[in-house]
């Protein structure tokens, strides 16, 4: 009877944990009737390649073209051969991110609570901490890598014999595992489950050769493609990257400021971290109230991959990956943070059972509203905008439909047909997402010579403004028309035209003798003009 109460308990609880991580999807809809996420990043681009990718694999390869001006293959995106991915062949845009959201969190979730439940028997803790750990595991459309590692942590520290089932289990979410993120991050993991391995479990090492080597084989089955054009000869834009190198003091106001995720503003990216923000003042304000050497071991850890992320800043070791051949000097080593979120969840739980009595309630109470606050964060910034400064014409661009605007650009792609364009004042990643072939866009590959193509079109504006110049020069990843003065426009159409544009989607009204007005009623947002 009493095993039958404590296991209703259990599923209560759960549902309980769940029904919160709803809240992110059901508070916005209540306010907006459309779901809320931070645009940056995601809109912006990784959603975008994604979608694209799934129609590849859906209509052919044919899709890809779409991209900046044609100058994209396949071999160059993140997540190509995901299975995950598939999702966006069968659902549209916004159902299959908001799935794959689902099914990251779930995993995230429940991936924690089996490791956690094995660490202490009373449930509130291990629950309060799967529930955090599902809500601060951010982004979810890189693929479910990190979301697994609590799981992997579990086997290599409690499961005594490692079944074919759990080996598939591996393998599965490999292949559903971002290359770039998942695999530079696996050496904190070794280090994390080091740490937090009790006394009395023997380290086996073969056991931990046999699941990473699981992991990353599936990892580099399905991110192949990125492994060959890293060793390959194509001369791709990265090949200009400069990585600059910091005086040590700025080096450690960097490193303070990353790791308290101090603002450097009040925008969105303020109500993005608020919630790390409150939960890393919480681990320092209180780790050295607990007396547990695993909590210490993972604190210094935590401090140890920050420092290590703006070491990369010091002249040497600038100078060290810039001379890398290749693609390889443009990897990026601050993808190893991805395992911050499960070092603070875990340091977080370690903290909430061993806590004194009188410290306890406190250490809940932050820890939820740390919770509460990654359901709502999306939603601050337009909440603010439409209810209480009642901004004029406002639009949601934290919402897939606010930020694409399907319905306008519907009305351009019925002119443009399968002509390219470029956009001025508006993200050209919008255009894609509608079907408009662009010359412009966010790509973290492309080739060189593109750039320098792209180069003379907005040479005259960059020349106005050396900060979006140096931008442009040293990193190059987002193509866009930059306009520094909207009011005298210094776009190079002649140019855009030569590389291949035949339609400018412009925010701006534009005075060219090279353009004519041809749409002024397809949005409020933007005009359509045809290049002469």
């Amino acid at each position: 009877m009493f095993g039958i109460q404590n296991k209703l308990n259990k599923y209560n609880l759960h549902y309980i944990f769940l029904g919160i991580l709803s809240l992110n999807y059901l508070i916005p809809l209540l306010i907006f009737k459309d779901i809320t996420l931070f645009y940056h990043d995601a809109l912006d681009s990784e959603i975008v390649y994604n979608s694209v990718i799934g129609k590849a694999h859906l209509n052919g390869l044919d899709e890809i073209k779409i991209f900046l001006n044609e100058q994209i293959k396949i071999d160059y995106l993140r997540r190509a051969f995901q299975p995950l991915t598939l999702l966006y062949s069968i659902f549209n845009i916004e159902l299959a991110y908001w799935l794959t959201d689902i099914i990251v969190k779930l995993t995230s979730y429940f991936s924690f609570y089996l490791l956690a439940k094995k660490f202490h028997k009373k449930s509130f803790p291990c629950y309060l901490s799967a529930c955090l750990y599902a809500s601060i595991n951010i982004p979810t459309h890189s693929g479910l890598g990190t979301a697994i590692f609590p799981y992997i942590i579990y086997l290599l520290i409690y499961k005594e014999n490692i079944n074919f089932k759990n080996y598939i289990i591996i393998f599965f979410f490999g292949l559903n595992s971002d290359f770039l993120t998942t695999i530079l991050s696996l050496p904190f993991l070794v280090l994390l489950t080091i740490s937090i391995n009790p006394s009395n479990k023997k380290f086996k090492f073969a056991k931990y050769v046999k699941i990473f080597l699981t992991f990353c084989a599936a990892i580099i089955i399905s991110n192949n493609n990125l492994i060959l054009l890293t060793l390959g000869s194509e001369v791709m834009h990265r090949m200009e990257f400069i990585r600059e190198s910091q005086p040590f003091i700025n080096i450690l106001k960097i490193f303070f400021i990353e790791l308290f995720k101090v603002p450097r503003g009040f925008n969105w990216y303020l109500f993005y971290s608020l919630p790390m923000m409150l939960l890393t003042l919480f681990v320092f304000l209180f780790i050295f109230s607990i007396k547990n050497k695993q909590a210490k071991y993972i604190f210094f850890l935590i401090i140890f991959l920050q420092f290590i992320m703006v070491s990369i800043k010091l002249n040497f070791i600038a100078e060290f990956y810039s001379n890398l051949p290749g693609l390889l000097g443009t990897l990026n080593p601050r993808y190893a943070k991805t395992i911050l979120p499960l070092l603070f969840t875990f340091l977080t739980f370690l903290m909430l059972i061993n806590a004194k009595f009188y410290l306890r309630k406190i250490f809940n109470t932050v820890v939820i509203s740390c919770v509460l606050l990654t359901q709502v964060n999306s939603s601050i910034v337009p909440s603010y905008k439409k209810f209480i400064i009642k901004e004029d014409n406002y639009r949601n661009i934290y919402t897939f439909k606010g930020y694409y605007l399907y319905e306008d650009y519907i009305k351009v792609k019925q002119i443009v047909r399968n002509k390219k364009t470029i956009s001025i004042g508006l993200d050209p990643m919008s255009a894609i997402v509608n079907g408009i072939y662009t010359i412009d866009g966010y790509h973290n590959v492309y080739p060189l010579a593109y750039k320098k193509k792209f180069y003379k079109i907005i040479e005259d504006e960059l020349n106005n403004n050396l900060k979006t110049k140096k931008y442009f020069k040293n990193w190059g990843s987002r193509v866009y028309a930059f306009v520094d003065d909207p009011e005298n426009i210094k776009i190079n159409f002649k140019e855009a035209k030569k590389v291949g544009a035949d339609y400018v989607i412009s925010k701006y009204d534009l005075n060219n003798d090279k353009l004519s007005l041809i749409c002024r009623d397809c949005s409020k947002y933007f005009n359509l003009y045809i290049i002469n």
